[in-house]
């Protein structure tokens, strides 16, 4: 039964109309849903890491960008915004576009990475232009990039790594559509 919001909604339009409207509006809500609930699932590779001692835990750069292919069909642009060395680090600011697959909507997530520039043994910070090593930005940069890449991708949701090393997770629980309809992934 359409609830008040539904029928304000569909204005006059006769019944047989509202009926394929609210059809209409109940599945879009539904395949919304269902692309929510493939996005907030838990990621397909994990990298665990031993950095000073503590255990990091990230998704690599291949599963994000494959993951980007299959869940977006290929609808995504990957921009770097700026990047510039602060001290003995390289930093790029890079922003992720992604066509959503049901609203046909371009989005917007930004992220951020920075990577130290290898410096010989000993090295000093301030002295970083006499002690980087040759061809360190060969290497530290594209990883700098990837970490702003993997940033950005976060914010999309759970299978990208945005619950990775979160004390506190929140399970996604899709609202119920419709007369006698079950949650998707109940």
């Amino acid at each position: 039964m359409p609830n008040q919001q539904t029928e304000l909604a569909l204005g006059n339009q006769s019944p047989t109309s509202n009926a394929i409207a609210l059809r209409d509006e109940m599945q879009f809500l539904n395949r919304l849903q269902k692309f929510t609930a493939s996005i907030n699932r838990k990621p397909p590779a994990v990298i665990e890491e031993k950095i000073d001692g503590k255990v990091l835990q990230h998704v690599p750069i291949s599963a994000i960008e494959q993951l980007l292919r299959r869940l977006y069909f290929g609808q995504y642009t990957i921009e770097v915004v700026d990047y510039k060395q602060i001290m003995n680090e390289v930093t790029v600011h890079a922003r992720l576009r992604v066509r959503h697959p049901v609203t046909n909507e371009w989005l917007t997530y930004d992220g951020l990475g920075s990577v130290q520039i290898q410096q010989y043994s000993g090295a000093k910070i301030g002295d970083i232009i006499n002690t980087k090593i040759g061809n360190a930005l060969h290497k530290n940069l594209p990883a700098a990039y990837a970490f702003a890449v993997k940033n950005a991708a976060k914010k999309i949701g759970k299978i990208f790594g945005a619950d990775l090393m979160r004390k506190h997770e929140d399970e996604y629980k899709p609202y119920q559509l419709g007369e006698n309809q079950q949650p998707l992934n109940s």
